[in-house]
C-alpha cells in the first residue's frame, strides 16, 4: 500500500496565533478573570473542551448573535476568536469596560480592511461566504450595504448599479467555490 501525506497538515495560521493567545491568557494571572471566548476559536469539539476544563467560558449559542451573547457578560475579559468580529461588537466591548483580547486571524483582519476601504471609495462590496458561519457575521456587520451571496442565485438577485464593484471572500472558504462564484460574478459585472 501506498501512503501519500497530504501537505499543508493542522491548523492554519490564524487558528495557531489564536490558540497561542487563549493558552497566554490562561496562563497569566493579571489577565482580569473571569475570562470568555466569544464563539468557538476553532471548529473543533476536543479544543473547545480543553479550553473549558481550563477554566475559560465559551459564549457560544447557535440561537443568539454575538451581540446578544455578549450583553450578557459584565465584566472580565473577552476573547474575540480567529473569525473575528464586527465593529459593534468590538465597541460593545469597549462601552463595558471588558479586557479585550483581539485573536482575530490576520488575513481576517485584511479582508475587514479592504472592504472600509472600498465602501469608503465607493465601491459596492461583493462578499461570497457561508451561511451562518462566524467569520461572515463580523464581516456583514462592518456595513448594511454589503452584498452577501453563497450562490448561483443569489448573484441573480442581486442588483449593482455601480460600475465600481469590489467582491472579496469568507477566508476559509474552498478556493473552488471561490473561483466558481467569482467566475459568475466576473461575467455578470
Amino acid at each position: 500500500m501506498i501512503i501519500n501525506k497530504i501537505t499543508p497538515q493542522g491548523y492554519c495560521g490564524g487558528v495557531k496565533h489564536a490558540l497561542d493567545i487563549v493558552n497566554k491568557a490562561i496562563n497569566d494571572n493579571s489577565t482580569k478573570r473571569p475570562i470568555y471566548l466569544l464563539g468557538q476559536i476553532i471548529h473543533n469539539t476536543h479544543v473547545i473542551n480543553k479550553i473549558k476544563e481550563s477554566g475559560i467560558i465559551v459564549l457560544d449559542d447557535k440561537n443568539k448573535t454575538k451581540l446578544e451573547l455578549l450583553d450578557e457578560i459584565d465584566n472580565g475579559t473577552i476573547i474575540f476568536s480567529a473569525h473575528g468580529v464586527s465593529p459593534k461588537i468590538y465597541e460593545r466591548a469597549k462601552e463595558k469596560n471588558l479586557n479585550i483580547i483581539d485573536a482575530t486571524c490576520s488575513n481576517v483582519l485584511i479582508v475587514h480592511k479592504r472592504i472600509v476601504e472600498y465602501i469608503n471609495n465607493g465601491y459596492s462590496i461583493i462578499y461570497i461566504g457561508t451561511k451562518k458561519h462566524p467569520e461572515c457575521e463580523g464581516v456583514l456587520g462592518i456595513s448594511d450595504s454589503i452584498s452577501f451571496i453563497t450562490n448561483q442565485d443569489d448573484i441573480n438577485n442581486l442588483s449593482i448599479n455601480n460600475n465600481k464593484i469590489y467582491v472579496t471572500n469568507q477566508t476559509t472558504l474552498s478556493r473552488s467555490e471561490e473561483r466558481r462564484v467569482g467566475k459568475e460574478c466576473r461575467s455578470r459585472w
